[in-house]
């Protein structure tokens, strides 16, 4: 009985030609290529495998900005330190207008 080798073959498919085209662009630029294992520029797969380890590497070693939101949008957090920013600028507007009262009393002593 012949036994069928089975492959053990994993896609990634493009629902946009176009996509898939810019994608390979990108990765053959003389950029990337530049920075590139020689084992990694031989077929596309090796390409995409390298790039996402490469943005990966970059992004653990806090070489690239990760962003991550502080609080959920919603969130009471953020209501309450909005509440307190607000009232923190209300206090130096008030603070500044007594200080230009203090100046201005100290003016009129000096004439």
């Amino acid at each position: 009985m012949d036994e069928k080798k089975k492959r053990n073959n994993a896609t990634i498919t493009f629902s946009d030609k176009a996509q898939k085209e810019k994608l390979l662009l990108q990765l053959n630029s003389m950029q990337l290529q530049n920075l590139m294992p020689e084992s990694a520029r031989g077929k596309d797969c090796q390409k995409v495998i390298w790039a996402v380890d490469y943005l990966y590497d970059l992004a653990i070693k806090g070489k690239i900005r990760v962003q991550v939101p502080m609080f959920e949008e919603d969130s009471q957090e953020k209501f309450l330190l909005i509440e307190e920013i607000q009232r923190l600028k209300y206090r130096i507007a008030e603070l500044e207008r007594q200080e230009g009262k203090y100046i201005d009393t100290i003016n009129n002593l000096m004439k």
